[in-house]
């Protein structure tokens, strides 16, 4: 850990409110951006990103810099906040107000990112993505797009646990033996 972060680590532990914001100038479009792609509602991730802030400002004793950096710590908090939100009854309520093809749109799950490189990687999965099957598409578009586990998946579609667990299965088969040979990943 450089310097600059050792001291505002230990500015943040001595309750320093100039060090919060200082930390949420330096990390607060990271923070956004992992929240956003995980929820994809501007209000929701802005909110998730004052509650990961003040998470942190709580937390900041648990913070060990001989287990992961600075960044990679509220990366991974904020990553946490986000699927707890995804889990939670209110973000169920409001997703299921609307058809879960329109929320969660047509394309891969994996398409929100930027980048030539992303985009290269969206172009190879596209084909391979639209000739899945229906239940296959749906179940690791909620898996991967709104975070839901197996269980939580098949609860959802109303469907055995067993089925929800082969769809996933043979989809990401089919997704990687359609890549086979390519060096998308």
């Amino acid at each position: 850990m450089d310097s600059t972060t050792q001291t505002l680590v230990a500015r943040l532990q001595e309750r320093d409110p100039a060090a919060l914001a200082e930390m949420y100038d330096r990390f607060g479009i990271y923070v956004y951006r992992i929240a956003w792609s995980i929820v994809r509602d501007p209000s929701t991730a802005e909110n998730l990103t004052q509650e990961t802030f003040l998470y942190l400002w709580n937390r900041i004793a648990a913070y060990d810099p001989s287990r992961a950096s600075l960044v990679r710590w509220i990366g991974l908090v904020a990553r946490s906040r986000a699927l707890d939100y995804v889990r939670s009854a209110e973000f169920r309520m409001a997703r299921l107000t609307g058809p879960l093809d329109e929320a969660a749109g047509d394309g891969p799950p994996f398409a929100t990112r930027g980048g030539l490189e992303q985009a290269e990687r969206i172009r190879l999965l596209s084909g391979p993505w639209r000739q899945l099957k229906h239940g296959e598409r749906q179940t690791l578009r909620l898996a991967y797009y709104s975070g839901l586990s197996q269980s939580e998946i098949a609860e959802r579609l109303n469907r055995p646990l067993g089925t929800v667990k082969t769809w996933m299965r043979s989809g990401l088969q089919s997704l990687r033996a359609a890549l086979d040979g390519v060096n998308a990943f």
